[in-house]
């Protein structure tokens, strides 16, 4: 018998001959779990008796130092311990070691012994990169057989974010962050848990949270080696949160800050301070003048000297910075129709005064009208200052394009937002402008996850982070950080999505911004309710209430309440169904009044689940019947099949809802109609393609001809089967989430060699697949 693949290249990879492979004794005998623990333990300390990966391994007490191999990736690569070299006394050891263990993967799926061949894997990974994708499959197949074995998902910590630093890719560094976590759930208090946490809290930029993480695993540690690791961890992420570094863009809007100064003091006649604050500005344009950056305060500063001889035109140019100072310091606290108002004053005087000032005022002005729901009068406002711009002012030119995606947001045209995004970004990488390019980043990884591109979004999303990390105090790190909340939620990776939100509350409360810290309670509640913690939800929304009420009346404020309410409803919805129905209809009223098309779906479905939870299924179909029309309408928004596809799997709650509903009364037409129509709304491409039910689709079969069509519930499966003389539909008991296990089990198994043709043909996965002709 040929040994498995996982044996054969590993034998290759030690330079083992054919004929020693097939003079191991023992190859296919069963083995008593004494010899098994024995053997298995010996590869196991062979092995960890050198650091050969950046995480620590269970068990490891072995340290050396890892060097950093490429600083400019988004995860850094460090190369640990090389492989031993062939013909050493240590490989030739781990060979006999592997060649009495490996084996042992044909008839024995133990934890232990898929740790043993995920552990060689992963040391052997440097000359074989897919060994890290199978000491992966080998790890979760050992933790699909001990969900709570810390050691197995310290491990299969450690494997992850191997594959982050080979792949550059966010997913996998949440996986890592979630798995280190049920470790630590499952009682894991040890310092290898802790020094994983901590590192992949500091590889995902979660710079406040990492360094408490270090803070915890110095005080615990207990080995000088490791705790000095540890300790220069903590001082570069000290460093690090110290200030933001001094840019072209502080410097800009200090210079702008410096003219509304000038303004005030020109107004109260303050000769002397008029005077300071004017060298001030014209000291800052010369510097970025120097720099090769955005001229726009250099310019505003060139027209205020060119009116010197007006006294007239220099009041009014004084009261017009003044009025743009008060305009974005309104702005800033949210007052955004007063800000709209005091900025359109700023923008009409400059505009009289013939100051290129005037374009920044229309920006902001722009940006207020937008928070109100002004829409076409934000866009028109916006496309007048982008003709006005010259060359002089890529920052003014980035931020108008900038501006103008945030409005194709609001209107659900994310492609269209994405394009402006990415067309903004050379304009701030040329200018060195690295607080916008990361803001960026960000804005277009949450456009890009609206618009079906979850690939792209997660590589932005993490740019967006790395970008951000020296801002700490920046208003874009909350944002981004909400973002990247939204990728850790939606890779179904609860506990690290904990951790995110723990970040962004730390973020937030260091701002101060009222807004800011209700958003980031909101968030943490929702995300604790996902991970099963209603008590931390309860207590969130109770502060994010405490905190809404010091934001000033408004659109904002409004908005704001209604995804508060809306998490309360959704916690209040398992014990007081009618109460989480009245809250819920509050929210649906509120995101209407707001035109919030992102937020309106989610609402109407849970305002459906409560209705239906306290009987009213009326109710609760009508929510459905809206929620339904208002994802269907936006399907012209998406150019393309596959990028509408990812956005309809965040509402295919709304339609399983209906196809439940239609089935409850005995409607299987009805819902194999609605099954049609979530089709139509992805796939359909010409009037053709329109959705068709069970009637119209029997007159148009041929004789002979059978279609089988099936939907996957929540707890159950529907089968249909329809040709042109009958049609008929079963139900199948088998939860969604069970098939989905199912798969994730049948892909694990493809990607492991030990899982043979013969197990793959009796597990679980294909006889559910053979039961509806059973």
């Amino acid at each position: 018998m040929r040994p498995p693949c996982r044996l054969a290249r590993l034998l290759a990879a030690l330079a083992l001959t054919a004929s020693g492979v097939s003079s191991v004794t023992g190859c296919g005998a069963r083995a008593d779990a004494t010899d098994v623990g024995r053997d298995v333990g010996q590869l196991q300390s062979m092995l960890l008796g050198e650091r050969f990966t950046a995480g620590r391994l269970a068990g490891q007490t072995a340290w050396s130092g890892c060097a950093v191999v490429d600083t400019a990736a988004l995860v850094p690569r460090l190369r640990c311990a090389p492989p031993p070299a062939p013909g050493s006394r240590r490989f030739a050891a781990i060979g006999r070691a592997s060649r009495v263990v490996l084996p042992r993967l044909r008839s024995d799926s133990s934890p232990a012994v898929l740790r043993a061949a995920a552990l060689v894997d992963l040391r052997w990974r440097d000359t074989d990169a897919a060994g890290v994708d199978r000491a992966i499959a080998a790890l979760e197949r050992a933790r699909s057989r001990a969900p709570d074995d810390a050691r197995v998902l310290n491990d299969l910590a450690v494997a992850y974010l191997a594959r982050a630093e080979r792949d550059q890719q966010l997913r996998p560094l949440l996986q890592a962050l979630d798995a280190v976590e049920r470790a630590r759930a499952a009682g894991d208090a040890s310092p290898v848990a802790l020094f994983n946490r901590a590192l992949l809290l500091e590889r995902l930029y979660l710079v406040e949270t990492a360094r408490g993480a270090w803070d915890a695993y110095v005080a615990a540690e207990h080995d000088p080696a490791w705790r000095r690791e540890g300790a220069a961890h903590r001082e570069r992420l000290a460093r690090l949160a110290a200030g933001s570094p001094r840019t072209p863009q502080t410097a800009r809007e200090t210079g702008l800050a410096a003219l509304g100064t000038w303004g005030r003091a020109v107004t109260l006649g303050d000769s002397l301070g008029a005077r300071r604050d004017l060298d001030s500005a014209r000291a800052l344009g010369a510097e970025l003048d120097a720099a090769g950056a955005d001229r726009s305060v250099a310019l505003a500063v060139r027209a205020i000297e060119a009116a010197q001889r007006t006294p007239s035109r220099v009041r009014t140019l004084a009261a017009a910075h003044a009025a743009f100072a008060d305009g974005l310091a309104l702005y800033g606290r949210a007052a955004y129709e007063d800000a709209a108002r005091e900025l359109g004053r700023a923008e009409r005087a400059m505009r009289e005064a013939g100051t290129p000032a005037a374009r920044w005022a229309a920006v902001y002005r722009a940006l207020a009208l937008l928070n109100r729901g002004a829409r076409d009068s934000a866009d028109a406002v916006l496309r007048r200052a982008l003709a006005d711009a010259t060359p002089a002012e890529p920052a003014l030119v980035g931020k108008i394009l900038w501006t103008l995606g945030l409005n194709q947001v609001r209107r659900g045209s994310y492609e269209a937002a994405a394009r402006l995004y990415g067309d903004a970004q050379p304009y701030f990488a040329r200018l060195g402008e690295t607080e916008n390019l990361g803001m960026l980043s960000s804005l277009r990884a949450e456009a890009l996850n609206f618009a079906g591109q979850a690939a792209a979004g997660h590589d932005e999303a993490l740019r967006g982070m790395h970008l951000l990390a020296p801002f700490r105090a920046s208003s874009f790190m909350a944002n981004h950080i909400s973002v990247f909340g939204g990728y850790a939620r939606a890779d179904r990776v609860p506990l690290a999505a904990l951790d995110v939100a723990d970040e962004l509350l730390a973020v937030a409360r260091s701002s101060g911004r009222p807004q800011s810290v209700a958003w980031a309670y909101r968030e943490r509640a929702r995300t604790a309710l996902a991970a099963g913690r209603a008590e931390v939800a309860r207590a969130d929304l109770t502060e994010a209430e405490r905190w809404m009420a010091r934001v000033p009346p408004g659109v904002s404020r409004d908005r704001l309440a209604a995804y508060v309410g809306l998490v309360r409803a959704q916690v209040a919805l398992a014990g007081d169904p009618a109460a989480a129905r009245d809250e819920l209809e509050a929210v649906v009223r509120g995101y209407r009044a707001a035109r919030d098309e992102i937020n309106l779906p989610n609402a109407l479905y849970q305002a459906a689940l409560a209705a239906r939870a306290v009987g009213d299924t009326a109710r609760a179909r009508a929510a459905l019947a809206e929620a339904v029309a208002a994802i269907e309408s936006r399907r012209a928004l998406f150019p393309s099949a596959e990028v509408r596809a990812s956005y309809y799997e965040t509402t295919e709650n709304v339609y399983d809802a209906m196809i439940e509903l239609s089935l409850a009364r005995g409607d299987a037409s009805e819902a194999f109609e609605l099954l049609e129509r979530s089709r139509a709304a992805v796939w359909a491409g010409t009037a053709r393609d329109a959705p068709i039910g069970v009637p119209a689709l029997r007159t148009r079969l041929p004789a002979g001809v059978l279609v089988i069509e099936y939907a996957l519930l929540r707890e159950r499966v529907i089968v249909w089967a329809v040709s042109r003389s009958a049609w008929r539909s079963i139900s199948l008991p088998v939860p969604r989430d069970s098939i989905a296990a199912l798969v994730a089990r049948f892909h694990a198994e493809l990607g492991d060699p030990a899982a043979t043709a013969a197990r793959a043909r009796d597990s679980s996965t294909f006889s559910c697949a053979r039961s509806p002709r059973s």
